[in-house]
This record gives C-alpha cells, sequence and structure tokens, in this order.
C-alpha cells in the first residue's frame, strides 16, 4: 500500500506541475516578484522573516517591484497590513495568481512533506526558483537519517528521485540554505539535496539590525529592566514524539525556590510543533511566551540558553552565547525517537546534562562563562556556523547570486 500510494502521489504530482506549466504560458513569471511564507502559512517569523523585511526595504538593490508574503492567518494578515507591509492570503484569487506570477518562492519549514500544510502554496511553485531556508542547525535527525536503516534501496530510490522529482511544485530540487559544512553534509544526506543547489551562508534570523515589532520591543525592555537584578535564563524544549521519558525542569524540586535564591528569571517557550510536553507553568520568576512569538529576537538578551536536541543552540552559540542542554531521556530520544545527525558532543559547548538533580549545578557553573574564552566553543562555533561576520545584505546578496536570481548585485 505504501508503494501504491507514493507512485499514485507522484503521478499526481507531476500532472498538477504539468498544469502549472500550462498556466505559466498565460501568466508568466518574473523575477521582479518574490514571495515568501513561514510555518505552515500561520506566523511572521524565522528566516523568511528576517529575509523578508531586508528585501522589502531594499527592493532597488535587487530590481524587483514586489515583495509579497504568503499567509493563512487572518491575524498576520492584519497585523502586517498595519505595518504597511505587502501581505495577501495564500488562497485568495490574488494569492493563487502571484503564486503563478511570481519567479522566485522562499520558505523556511515546510514546502512538501505530506500530514501538515505547506509554507506557501507550493503546489503552484513549478517554474519558479524555490529557495528553503530552513529553520535550524539541529543535532536531530529528519529525513533520511531518521531512518533505522538510510541506506536501504527504497530508501535510496525515494530521496533521490520521489522526493526530487515527484514533489509538489518539484521542492526536491530547490536551494537550500546550509550554514557550513557540516551543515552541508546533512542536508544532502538527510533530503538528497544536491550539492550545487546548496547556498552557504549565515541565517538570517542570527543577522543583526532586525526590525522588532510593538509586543518585541516591549519584553525586550521589560528583559533590559530585568537585567539590573536579574540573570536572564531562555529556556526552549524541542518536540518529542515520546515524552513518558522527559522531567521538565519545573518538575524538580526545588525548582522556583532555586530560581527565587539565585536572583534568575526564566523564560520560557514549548516547541510550536509539540503536542506531548503539556502546558508549562507559570511562577514568581518564570515567563511564559506565546506560541507565536518569535524566539529569535531575544538571544542577545539573555545570559544562558537551556534546551536538549533543539537547533536552539546553535542560534546561541552563533550570538556568542553559552547554552546547556538538558536531556534526561537521552538514551531514549537517541535509541527510540529520532536519533542524531552526528556525535551529540560536536554539536554543544557543555557536557551533557541528563541526570536532573545535574542541572541547578551546571546552570550557576555556566550561567557567568564567557563562551568566546573558551576553546571548544571557538570549535562548535566554527563547525555548525562558520568564522566568518555576516550582515543580511552578505546573506541576501549569497542566496540570490547562488539560486541565480541576478547575475550580479
Amino acid at each position: 500500500m505504501k508503494l501504491i500510494k507514493c507512485i499514485l502521489n507522484f503521478f499526481i504530482n507531476n500532472l498538477i506541475n504539468f498544469l502549472v506549466a500550462i498556466l505559466n504560458i498565460f501568466i508568466w513569471r518574473t523575477k521582479k516578484i518574490w514571495i515568501f511564507g513561514s510555518w505552515f502559512g500561520e506566523n511572521f517569523s524565522d528566516n523568511s522573516r528576517f529575509l523578508y523585511q531586508y528585501v522589502f526595504a531594499n527592493k532597488d538593490r535587487y530590481k524587483i517591484k514586489r515583495a509579497i508574503w504568503m499567509t493563512r492567518s487572518k491575524e498576520t494578515y492584519s497585523i502586517m497590513k498595519n505595518l504597511n507591509y505587502d501581505v495577501v492570503q495564500i488562497n485568495s484569487f490574488k494569492g493563487l495568481f502571484y503564486h503563478l506570477k511570481s519567479a522566485v518562492h522562499i520558505v523556511c519549514n515546510n514546502a512538501s512533506f505530506s500530514g501538515y500544510k505547506h509554507d506557501i502554496n507550493t503546489y503552484l511553485s513549478f517554474g519558479a526558483t524555490k529557495i528553503q531556508l530552513w529553520h535550524g542547525v539541529g543535532i536531530k535527525a529528519c529525513g533520511r537519517l531518521k531512518l533505522k536503516n538510510p541506506k536501504t534501496i527504497w530508501a535510496s530510490v525515494y530521496y533521490s528521485f520521489v522526493n526530487r522529482y515527484g514533489q509538489p511544485g518539484m521542492w526536491g530540487r530547490c536551494y537550500h540554505l546550509a550554514t557550513s559544512e557540516e551543515n552541508k553534509r546533512v542536508v544532502i544526506q538527510d533530503y538528497a539535496i544536491m550539492p550545487k543547489k546548496v547556498i552557504l551562508a549565515y541565517y538570517p534570523r542570527n543577522c543583526p539590525n532586525q526590525v522588532l515589532f510593538k509586543n518585541e520591543k516591549a519584553l525586550i525592555n521589560k528583559l533590559l529592566d530585568l537585567k539590573k537584578n536579574y540573570k536572564l535564563i531562555l529556556f526552549l524544549p524541542t518536540f518529542r514524539n515520546d515524552s513518558s521519558n522527559y522531567i521538565l525542569p519545573e518538575q524538580i524540586q526545588g525548582f522556583y525556590s532555586f530560581l527565587k535564591s539565585e536572583h534568575y528569571i526564566w523564560i520560557q517557550k514549548k516547541h510550536s510543533a509539540d503536542v506531548n510536553l503539556g502546558r508549562l507553568e507559570d511562577g514568581d520568576c518564570v515567563i511564559n511566551l506565546d506560541a507565536k512569538f518569535d524566539i529569535n529576537v531575544l538571544y542577545d538578551f539573555i545570559d544562558l540558553l537551556i534546551t536538549d536536541y533543539s537547533s536552539a543552540s546553535s542560534d546561541a552559540i552563533a550570538k556568542n552565547k553559552m547554552s546547556l542542554e538538558y536531556c534526561p531521556d537521552f538514551d531514549f530520544y537517541n535509541n527510540n525517537d529520532r536519533g542524531f545527525v552526528n556525535d551529540f558532543s560536536l554539536y554543544h559547548v557543555c557536557d551533557t546534562i541528563i541526570e536532573p538533580s545535574n542541572l541547578f549545578k551546571e546552570i550557576n557553573r555556566s550561567i557567568n562563562l564567557n563562551p568566546l574564552e573558551l576553546e571548544r566553543f571557538k570549535r562548535v562555533r566554527s563547525f555548525l556556523v562558520g568564522n566568518k561576520e555576516w550582515s543580511i545584505k552578505d546573506v541576501c546578496d549569497t542566496i540570490v547570486l547562488t539560486a541565480k536570481i541576478r547575475k550580479h548585485v
């Protein structure tokens, strides 16, 4: 049944691609219109957001007339309209038209996987230059590396042919952003991306000069005020297929008294894809963030990140911040959940915290360290995101030139 379904989807997707090619005879694509989307078409966030904000403000540099954000969310649509951004509902008549008219389609999360909504209407992307910015230099396995035996004939055929030539809009042949040679290796092995289609650059969300919203400015001002008397800890657990072996920090005895006695503020946000951990509790020293809040604007203001198998650790490293990996379900996650793309220690500066009772001690040990003075930090940073200082202009120029949107900028 799985094989039959795969073959059926392959032919259906290619039939749709053929029909889109016919429509493009009448609606010519132009590189003067770019469309963007992120996180299932719901949020204005992540790499797509920060690249969009730069491109929108610099349309003349890239010789474009319109940079359009595509969304399914009425709330996102209203917020962006009020900020005078160019925003269109994905499945409106205008949305469908500009999907066909635009020759540059940019996403940062889902473009082709079944079971989830796509960042834009990727069924209408055939014939456009497609760019996957992705959303993290993560240690947890995805795609082919998540399989127990990624070298089987079925896996090889699926990822090198079916995935590459049978996706909606031909997204299996998109350009894919990677931040280092290690990240490039993972991208190629996970999704069979052709090496010439990998864009080596930096994540837009980690570049300076970000444009902030009112609620983001308000929170940052609050944190700056708190920093006068407290150290700020950001807690970002990733999603799990099974959370039965995971113990939240707030479940450790003495958690709240520890925060108070050490003058720590605990800022936390659940992963948007999480359905297992339940609601994180509020407290006197705890700030819970809304699920749609773009966490990428906060790294500059925290003193320590605590995560587990999340790519948030590489974002902290890119921002020269210390990160602790709290992983009480390490063995289970490695052997029974997603597993990892490489030796876990290569991706992280500190030793993994597996025993919950050690968490408080490791927080106190790490929170005042200067990561730039640690040789291991320098090695991990170089391994994951390189040593070059990137501006958002550098990133956009590299994307434009590598994806052949323009011959020069």
